[in-house]
């Protein structure tokens, strides 16, 4: 009641406000009480009881007014894609806790536990009718494009909502909504339709994969999601590092160990994914070249420790050293490769010494700076350490380009 509650006051905001500082002071001011409220066990247990009455750690009541103010900024000159965003929020998430809970038979494994496919189902639906009727009501979108929009959204916020943890989902559906809806409502019905397919078409393909994989189903979903950015927000060519980074990982997991031991969360995923993903969102609004070429060092830093904590575990009779040379080699040759093919005129020779000595060094920070390399270690202090090689390898090439260094742009 307190979700849904407050959701449906922030829908009607644009019919209050037409400034941005009452929407802040009011989310600021939200932020400031829940926190006292949170800090203080007296109140937790008595007015605070509806909101800290969940078993899992949760940051979802703080979250909640910050993702207000947030679509509020993204969304000033469209006020109707405010409300649609945390009447998204609002309605789809608690529809979809509601049913989950009562009737979920169907689970799937998160970083959290387990969701179930009914409540993810009901979130889509519901997301679907937030979104399709007011469009179609109220704005001068088509009716093919208004289903089609709805359903696109309804998938891709299904997923967000899925994948995230520890209350992120208050924070990332209504920035996603918020995103999509000025990104896709201006497409046309074809345009639309042709998303729909690709992203069906990954989903099954991944969970086709799945038992090949130490993924859990959240992930998998995860990284459907990121194959599709990586396609729509670039273009196919952007498919081909992570889609080779995947390859190799389902071929280092061994399948009989595999099915049934979900031990990769959504936090390895995002250490290998969110360095590239990075460099990505800049391409899309800067369109400079320099930004693809990052995008492939990410990925082939992070191809580098996962090469080494494998082999490292594998095979405890050989050399660190070796095992450091054949993964950043391998991991150059696999990335890299493919990457000059598409902008070798632009980068040159420079460029692919960068690249092999970026792949060289990538190796060395994980070898010295994992410790227990040699159990395969699997905490979030070793996916911290992978995404930030991955980040700082990737970000070379940009640096140089501050330093007014010749890069392709």
């Amino acid at each position: 009641m307190v979700h849904m509650g407050m959701g449906l006051i922030c829908t009607l905001f644009p019919l209050v406000f037409q400034a941005t500082w009452p929407v802040f002071l009011l989310a600021g001011t939200a932020v400031a009480a829940l926190l006292v409220v949170r800090s203080s066990t007296v109140l937790r247990t008595t007015i605070g009881s509806s909101l800290h009455g969940v078993e899992r750690s949760s940051l979802g009541e703080i979250f909640f007014p910050v993702a207000v103010a947030a679509v509020w900024y993204f969304s000033l000159e469209k006020p109707l894609y405010f409300s649609l965003s945390i009447l998204v929020l609002t309605l789809a998430d608690a529809f979809a806790a509601l049913v989950g809970t009562k009737y979920g038979q169907q689970q799937y494994t998160t970083m959290e536990g387990y969701k179930t496919w009914e409540g993810s189902f009901i979130f889509f639906a519901a997301t679907f009718l937030c979104i399709h009727i007011p469009l179609l009501l109220l704005t001068t979108t088509g009716r093919a494009e208004s289903v089609l929009i709805a359903l696109l959204i309804g998938i891709l916020v299904m997923i967000v909502e899925a994948v995230a943890w520890r209350g992120l989902d208050n924070l990332f559906i209504p920035l996603c909504v918020c995103i999509l809806l000025n990104v896709y409502g201006s497409f046309s019905a074809s345009q639309i339709l042709v998303r729909i397919a690709f992203i069906l078409l990954v989903i099954v393909i991944l969970f086709f994969l799945r038992p090949r994989t130490k993924l859990d189903d959240a992930s998998i979903l995860g990284a459907s999601l990121i194959t599709y950015l990586a396609v729509t927000a670039g273009n196919w060519q952007w498919a081909v590092a992570p889609v080779l980074v995947f390859v190799n990982y389902v071929l280092l997991s061994k399948a009989k160990n595999a099915v049934g031991e979900r031990i990769h969360n959504i936090h390895a995923l995002l250490a290998v994914t969110l360095p590239g993903l990075l460099w990505l969102l800049l391409y899309y609004r800067q369109q400079q070249q320099i930004f693809f070429f990052s995008y492939n060092l990410a990925y082939m830093a992070e191809l580098v420790c996962i090469f080494i904590a494998q082999w490292a575990f594998e095979f405890k009779e050989r050399s660190l050293v070796r095992i450091t040379l054949k993964s950043s080699l391998l991991s150059f040759a696999m990335i890299m490769g493919p990457c000059f093919i598409f902008i070798y005129r632009e980068v040159g020779f420079a460029g692919v010494a960068l690249a092999f000595v970026c792949a060289m060094i990538s190796g060395q920070l994980f070898r010295f700076t994992q410790p227990q390399i040699r159990d395969c270690p699997l905490d979030n202090q070793r996916f911290f350490r992978q995404g930030l090689i991955g980040f700082g390898i990737s970000a070379v090439p940009w640096v140089g380009m501050v330093f007014s260094i010749s890069w392709p742009r």
